[in-house]
């Protein structure tokens, strides 16, 4: 299954998560609404970032680089998830999310999301685009290169989306786009341009008309891997 851009995805996506809520309104649940006015600040739930589904309205996620100073922006909306970084990140730097216009949101449980992701994997996409890669190169606490922290991140990309017959035509979207790049500092943006153009030269990736990256043979790619990358995250 391939995507041509991001929008296409996130569109699926918010289709599915609207499934899924429906399916829990269906069990009647006792979840807890909240409307939060334009401006607000989501609190945090249990000293982690909120656990909650956007039922309408816009939210900013503001993703803290604590290296480069700059802060990388997500705009969610409706049936998207908050707080997976709290779930999946074990090197948490603590996202905020600002209510962007008047928001009505429902209270999950981790358990719920995790639930919804194993049905779903695909959805983890937006988790690791919001919170690997913009540091990709900045992660604490590992002996990674920073090449090696970029294939890893390919690597994850790849198990996550599931491949078509061709497995040549499996296309990640792009996920490394000049917003992205902008808001790595000026030596990363530099690192990450020069790691992907030696992967493309080999072969290994293939970047398909700037809208995404094809990878002919994940193998290949799996073999750059570090054997130890399952301890990063």
């Amino acid at each position: 299954m391939a995507f041509k851009n991001l929008d296409e995805f996130k569109k699926m996506n918010q289709q599915k998560n609207k499934v899924f809520f429906e399916t829990i309104l269906a069990k009647k649940l006792n979840l807890t609404k909240t409307f939060y006015k334009k401006g607000t600040l989501l609190p945090m739930q249990d000293g982690l970032e909120p656990f909650v589904m956007i039922l309408d309205g816009f939210v900013i996620q503001t993703a803290p680089d604590t290296v480069s100073g700059s802060k990388a922006l997500t705009f969610l909306t409706k049936y998207e998830f908050t707080g997976l970084a709290s779930l999946y990140n074990d090197f948490y730097f603590p996202n905020e999310y600002v209510a962007l216009t008047d928001i009505t949101v429902v209270h999950l449980t981790p358990q719920m999301i995790t639930q919804n992701i194993a049905d779903y994997p695909l959805f983890l996409y937006t988790n690791l685009q919001c919170e690997i890669l913009v540091y990709s190169l900045n992660l604490v606490g590992t002996s990674l290169s920073g090449s090696e922290r970029i294939i890893f991140t390919l690597v994850e990309l790849a198990k996550q989306i599931p491949q078509e017959n061709d497995s040549s035509q499996m296309l990640i979207p792009s996920f490394i786009t000049q917003k992205t790049i902008a808001s790595f500092s000026s030596v990363s943006r530099v690192y990450v341009t020069r790691v992907l153009t030696d992967l493309e030269k080999k072969g290994i990736i293939h970047r398909v008309e700037k809208k995404g990256i094809a990878i002919p043979n994940l193998e290949q790619l799996i073999l750059l891997s570090p054997p130890h990358h399952e301890a990063i995250f």
